[in-house]
């Protein structure tokens, strides 16, 4: 989803629910990719949902989680942390005759 604010600028929203009330949430490698293109204006949205699916709350705003300080990046920042059960790796082989 996007809207643009006040002033013509282009926000982008991605939400998340869970019935977890840790806010914890999974993001695919595409959504991952633009939101780290989109860092600046790239929010997520978290809602709580009870055992049924029904929102439970207001929605929280977490805002750009993407955006980094100088010096952070997305394996070491101070606003989450995050996990990856499994890493596709494309190795390239060295050409043994050089």
């Amino acid at each position: 989803m996007k809207y643009r604010d006040q002033s013509k600028k282009t926000h982008y929203v991605e939400v998340k629910a869970s019935r977890n009330s840790d806010v914890i949430f999974s993001l695919t490698n595409n959504e991952l990719a633009f939101a780290n293109a989109h860092a600046s204006n790239y929010e997520i949205i978290f809602v709580l949902l009870d055992d049924k699916g029904k929102p439970i709350g207001n929605p929280k705003n977490l805002g750009n989680l993407f955006h980094f300080k100088d010096g952070e990046d997305l394996l070491n920042n101070e606003k989450f942390s995050i996990e990856n059960k499994e890493f596709t790796i494309y190795a390239k082989i060295a050409d043994e005759n050089n």
